[in-house]
């Protein structure tokens, strides 16, 4: 429930941030929705704890920690290609990619592939 409150926050803040600020600055729009997110999740997730403790100990390393989650898949998106997926799907068996479509801008992409010829046990 608590990482629902989190995506549910998180998501819409973090899409607002990164049409505000320039590229450069993504991993600020990454961390500052983080902490609303973290704090938001708190009030679910450490009510008994007390919010003292929350903020000094967990908030700034979950934030740092999701921060550096995005930049990596940021990088990983830039430096994957349709080959390298193409070579992916071959080596794990799972078929044959018909078509790929990625929007690098929404962070998402569609793979369409067969499954005709594949070895089943």
């Amino acid at each position: 429930m608590a990482y629902a409150l989190f995506v549910g926050v998180y998501e819409p803040i973090n899409q607002k941030l990164l049409r505000i600020f320039p590229e450069n600055l993504s991993a600020f729009a990454h961390l500052t929705a983080g902490v609303v997110g973290y704090i938001a999740a708190s009030l679910i997730r450490v009510p008994t704890e007390g919010y003292g403790s929350f903020l000094l100990r967990d908030l700034p390393f979950d934030a740092i920690q999701f921060c550096i989650y995005e930049q990596i898949q940021i990088g990983y998106k830039l430096a994957v290609t349709s080959v390298d997926l193409h070579h992916h799907f071959h080596a794990l068996g799972a078929g044959t990619i018909e078509d790929i479509r990625v929007q690098r801008d929404k962070s998402f992409g569609f793979v369409r592939y067969s499954t005709d010829g594949v070895k089943r046990t």
